[in-house]
């Protein structure tokens, strides 16, 4: 079935970029930009990243504290199990053992519906922190591809992901790299030729 999806996905990244060739024949002056370059060299990325592992880490270590205590109740609960079956105790101590043994098992499901709940609630909050921060920052990317544009007069920037063949003075990644890095002082030095020249028909 994933399989399946992927190839889908594939294809209709293809037909996407087939019609965007077609509708860029007719445009003047087209550029292309890496737009998953831009992104891993923004200056916001790493420091969103490593706080994102950090709050994934705490999640986690949460999680296996809570796991660690259910372990821990049974346990307890096997232990009195081995009590309970000694032929040495008493009716009224086996008794008593089996109340406990109740009681730990009460807890025990307690503890496996805040565990599962804890780890449903945290993995969808970290899902929303994750796509808000996707939000934020390709916001601000596509600010600064569109202030570009204008500075260039292109009539249509593509991505590059997708596209089977570009010129390399056609690329504008390193300079929307750069322009969308000026707010933190970050350089980024191009890879591409410094003179884009726009496309022809």
């Amino acid at each position: 079935m994933e399989k399946q999806m992927l190839k889908k996905l594939g294809l209709g990244a293809g037909f996407l970029a087939g019609c965007f060739v077609a509708c860029a024949n007719e445009a003047k002056n087209t550029y292309v930009v890496d737009m998953a370059k831009v992104y891993d060299n923004f200056y916001k990325t790493k420091p969103a990243q490593e706080n994102f592992q950090m709050l994934t880490k705490q999640a986690q270590d949460e999680f296996e504290k809570m796991m660690n205590e259910g372990k821990t109740l049974f346990d307890e609960r096997e232990a009195l199990i081995k009590k309970i079956n000694n032929p040495a105790n008493s009716e009224a101590v086996k008794e008593d053992l089996k109340k406990q043994i109740t009681t730990l098992e009460e807890k025990i499901n307690k503890k496996g519906e805040e565990i599962n709940r804890f780890r449903q609630e945290k993995d969808e909050k970290l899902e929303q922190q994750r796509q808000a921060i996707l939000s934020e920052h390709f916001k601000e990317i596509n600010a600064g591809v569109e202030s570009l544009a204008k500075q260039k007069n292109a009539d249509i920037i593509l991505n590059k992901v997708g596209l089977l063949y570009s010129k390399p003075e056609f690329d504008l990644t390193d300079e929307v790299i750069q322009a969308v890095n000026k707010p933190a002082g970050k350089t980024h030095k191009s890879t591409a030729k410094e003179a884009a020249k726009p496309a022809k028909k």
